[in-house]
């Protein structure tokens, strides 16, 4: 008898904005694609980023949102927990998260607490958690800790927000990026010396998004 081979289960965002202005038009892009704005969540930040913030928050309204706000997130595991406790609480129908990787964080843990759906609305690129289903929080002691998140739903990036970014955060974007593929060969040693299971699938993911950066 021939094996049956597992399913592969591959997720990806309902909608990928990116380009110039999409910031102005988030919440006629999300309305357009069907995501429920009665009751939206949005998590923001401190600093620059608060006021990318606010032009988040009235293209939402325009769009016909109705707002529960958090403002001046920090990364931690005590906001995380509540804001999950409020959110359900409240019956959010949609959490956003507008700001820098600290924020993005926050919002995903929400979202996989409260069991709604996220969109990630980056102010910069300094790392990819902009995308993935793994964040970083502070405990009690400061100490900074990966988590399971949830998978951004939607992914809003404008180009010219990120371009604006400091020189600091982009090339941390680049590093980040660039890491994936020493991170890759390492993850390949691993699995030749039966150490961790090496998928070569999610590795050539990975590897192709490094690799342009190079050129």
């Amino acid at each position: 008898m021939i094996p049956t081979a597992t399913p592969r289960v591959v997720a990806i965002p309902r909608v990928l904005d990116v380009g110039p202005g999409a910031l102005e038009g988030l919440g006629e892009t999300l309305r357009r694609a069907n995501f429920p704005l009665d009751r939206v969540l949005l998590v923001q930040g401190q600093g620059a980023s608060a006021a990318l913030a606010e032009v988040a928050r009235r293209s939402l309204i325009r769009a016909g949102a109705h707002l529960e706000a958090c403002y001046g997130t920090l990364g931690t595991h005590a906001e995380a927990d509540a804001l999950g406790l409020e959110t359900t609480a409240a019956n959010a129908s949609l959490v956003v998260g507008a700001g820098g990787g600290r924020v993005i964080d926050v919002a995903k843990v929400v979202a996989l607490r409260s069991g709604r759906d996220v969109v990630s609305v980056p102010t910069s690129i300094a790392s990819d958690g902009i995308c993935s289903p793994i964040a970083s929080l502070k405990d009690a002691s400061g100490r900074r800790e990966s988590v399971p998140a949830r998978m951004p739903a939607g992914i809003v990036l404008d180009t010219d927000v990120v371009a604006s970014a400091p020189f600091e955060t982009r090339t941390a974007g680049l590093g980040d990026l660039l890491s994936n593929l020493v991170a890759s060969l390492d993850w390949r040693l691993a699995g030749d010396r039966r150490a961790e299971d090496f998928d070569p699938y999610s590795a050539m993911i990975a590897e192709s998004a490094a690799r342009p950066a190079l050129a």
